[in-house]
C-alpha cells in the first residue's frame, strides 16, 4: 500500500519538534554568556556615570572660570577706578603742594614785614628816647611838685633861668627800675625835653664832671628802649676793651658796634663777629681770652644772652637761699 503523505508529514514534524528541544547540558553552557553580558552592561553604566561626573565637573569648572573672568573684569574696573582716583589724588596733592608753597611764601613775606615792623617800632621808640634823660639819686618827697624838682635839677646844668629851663621840659614822671628797687633807692626822675638839643647839651655838660643836687651826687643816664638795652648788655665786655684801648665807637641799630681802628672800619653787628674779632686781635688789644672768652662764649650760647644768663643765675641763687 502506498504510504500516507499526511501521516509522514506529521511524523516528520514530530521528529523535528522532538529534536529541537535542547538537552540539559546545552542549557548550562549559556550561563557564562549571560554573565558576560551583565558585566559589559555594568562597565558601560560605570563609564556612563563617570562621564556624567566629569561632565558635571567640567560644567562646574566652566562656571568657576566664568566667575573668575567676572572677578577679573571687576578687578580691572576697580583698578581703572583706583588709577583714576590715584591720578585725582596726585593732582590734588600737587595743587595742595602748590598752595602750601604759596602759603610759605606769604609767611616769609609776613615774617619779613613783621620783622621790619618791629624794627620800625623799635626805631620810633629809640627816636622818642632821644628826648629823654633819667636822673638817679634824686630823693622823693611827699606831695612833691615834680616839675619844680625837674626845673631845679636842669637849671644849673643848662645855665638858664628857671623860667627858661621850665619851658624846655615836655613832661616829667617817676619810674622804678630793678636797680632802684634792689638798692632801695628812690624812683628815677624821668624828664622828656621839648628839643633833643637840650638833652644833648645836658649830656655834654656832665660828661666829665660830677653832678650834685641838694648836696647829693646824682647820675644822669640816657633813656633806651628795653629791647635795645638787652641787646647792648651782651656787648659791654667789648665796650670795656675798646675803652681800655681808647678806641672811639658808636652803637649800631638795633645792635652791635662800629669803630675805626688801625685805619680800618669795623662793623660788629653780631656776637659771632665780636667773638672772631677778639680772637683775631687779642694780642694787639691786650685781651686775655682765658677770662673774657669764657664770658663771651657763654653769652653767645645762652638763648637770652648775658641778661638771660644773669637772671638765671639770680633765680638759682634765690632758690638756694629759699
Amino acid at each position: 500500500k502506498p504510504k500516507n503523505p499526511t501521516a509522514q508529514t506529521k511524523k516528520s514534524k514530530t521528529n523535528i519538534a522532538t529534536t529541537s528541544i535542547p538537552a540539559s547540558p546545552a542549557s548550562s553552557s549559556s550561563i557564562p554568556v549571560q554573565m558576560s553580558n551583565m558585566s559589559i552592561h555594568e562597565m558601560f553604566a560605570s563609564l556612563q556615570a563617570s562621564l556624567n561626573t566629569q561632565t558635571t565637573q567640567l560644567s562646574q569648572l566652566q562656571q568657576d572660570m566664568a566667575e573668575v573672568k567676572t572677578s577679573v573684569s571687576s578687578l580691572r574696573s576697580d583698578m581703572t577706578v583706583s588709577q583714576k582716583q590715584i591720578q585725582t589724588l596726585s593732582e590734588q596733592f600737587e595743587a595742595f603742594t602748590g598752595n602750601l608753597k604759596k602759603v610759605d611764601n606769604r609767611l616769609e613775606v609776613l615774617e619779613e614785614k613783621s620783622t621790619q615792623l618791629s624794627r620800625d617800632v623799635l626805631r620810633k621808640e629809640l627816636e622818642s628816647a632821644a628826648y629823654i634823660l633819667r636822673f638817679q639819686g634824686i630823693g622823693q618827697e611827699k606831695e612833691e611838685n615834680i616839675y619844680k624838682v625837674a626845673t631845679e635839677v636842669i637849671t644849673p646844668i643848662l645855665n638858664l633861668q628857671p623860667e627858661e629851663a621850665f619851658k624846655e621840659i615836655d613832661f616829667v614822671f617817676r619810674s622804678h627800675t630793678a636797680i632802684t628797687r634792689k638798692a632801695r633807692h628812690p624812683p628815677e626822675l624821668v624828664i622828656k625835653f621839648s628839643r633833643r638839643a637840650v638833652r644833648d647839651q645836658i649830656l655834654k655838660a656832665v660828661q666829665n664832671s660830677t653832678t650834685e643836687f641838694r648836696g647829693q651826687k646824682i647820675m644822669i643816664l640816657k633813656d633806651l628802649p628795653w629791647k635795645i638795652r638787652q641787646l647792648r648788655k651782651d656787648y659791654q665786655f667789648l665796650v670795656k676793651i675798646l675803652k681800655q684801648n681808647e678806641i672811639t665807637y658808636k652803637w649800631m641799630f638795633p645792635e652791635g658796634l662800629t669803630f675805626l681802628w688801625l685805619g680800618k672800619t669795623f662793623r660788629l653787628d653780631s656776637m659771632e663777629k665780636a667773638k672772631k674779632f677778639l680772637q683775631k686781635n687779642a694780642e694787639k688789644l691786650q685781651y686775655q681770652p682765658d677770662t673774657e672768652e669764657s664770658d663771651l662764649e657763654e653769652n653767645s650760647n645762652h638763648p637770652q644772652g648775658a641778661a638771660g644768663r644773669t637772671r638765671a643765675q639770680s633765680r638759682a641763687q634765690q632758690g638756694k637761699s629759699d
